[in-house]
């Protein structure tokens, strides 16, 4: 991927307007352009096309809790499967807004089958304590290797196929099918290369 066409104002902009979004601060600026810059490099998709992800699932990914860094994870292993820019930002609004908001009362009842939703509530299981405000918050890691490993257990289509419409949604589920096909290496080496690297600044020196 590469990260060139982005000018400095236009990655201000993007800091600017999701910064809020994902519930930080001017003092998480320099991780969260890092995140940016990292996953343009290590994915097949670029600063410009992750924003255009964003304006779609940034909001609603951040009020169930999800990070920006793991949610670059997704938008980088649905980039490396061809799927980004809005659309990859749709599937990731659709799942997270399925998992908030069950359609029906059959989706809740898969929840709870699933082992997501304990009495119509976010498993204990898949939360973690916010280090700041001592709430409990959703643990997304826990939650994507939980449905991940919901999924490969299917072994039947139309298993797997009812499980991706009432997750993504119709519309969704060519891209839910890719996260959750994905391999374990698939979003580690997304991960770790944003926690590891500091590709920001060779960015910008890149362009001026």
């Amino acid at each position: 991927a590469n990260v060139s066409g982005m000018d400095l104002a236009d990655t201000c902009d993007i800091v600017t307007d999701y910064l809020s979004a994902f519930g930080l601060s001017s003092k998480d600026a320099s991780d969260f352009c890092n995140h940016l810059a990292v996953t343009s490099t290590a994915t097949n998709t670029t600063i410009a096309q992750l924003a255009e992800a964003y304006k779609n699932c940034a909001s609603v990914a951040s009020e169930f809790g999800v990070s920006q860094m793991f949610l670059n994870t997704q938008l980088g292993v649905l980039a490396n499967a061809g799927n980004k820019g809005s659309s990859a930002g749709t599937v990731l609004k659709n799942m997270y807004n399925n998992l908030l908001n069950p359609t029906n009362d059959e989706a809740g009842a898969l929840y709870e089958k699933w082992g997501i939703n304990v009495n119509g509530e976010l498993n204990p299981a898949l939360t973690k304590t916010n280090q700041i405000t001592g709430e409990q918050i959703l643990n997304e890691q826990a939650l994507n290797d939980k449905l991940r490993e919901q999924y490969k257990s299917y072994t039947k289509i139309s298993d797997k196929a009812k499980f991706l419409k009432t997750i993504f949604g119709s519309r969704g589920m060519a891209g839910g099918a890719t996260l959750m096909g994905a391999s374990d290496f698939d979003y580690t080496q997304i991960e770790m290369a944003q926690k590891t690297s500091d590709s920001f600044g060779s960015y910008l020196n890149s362009q001026y």
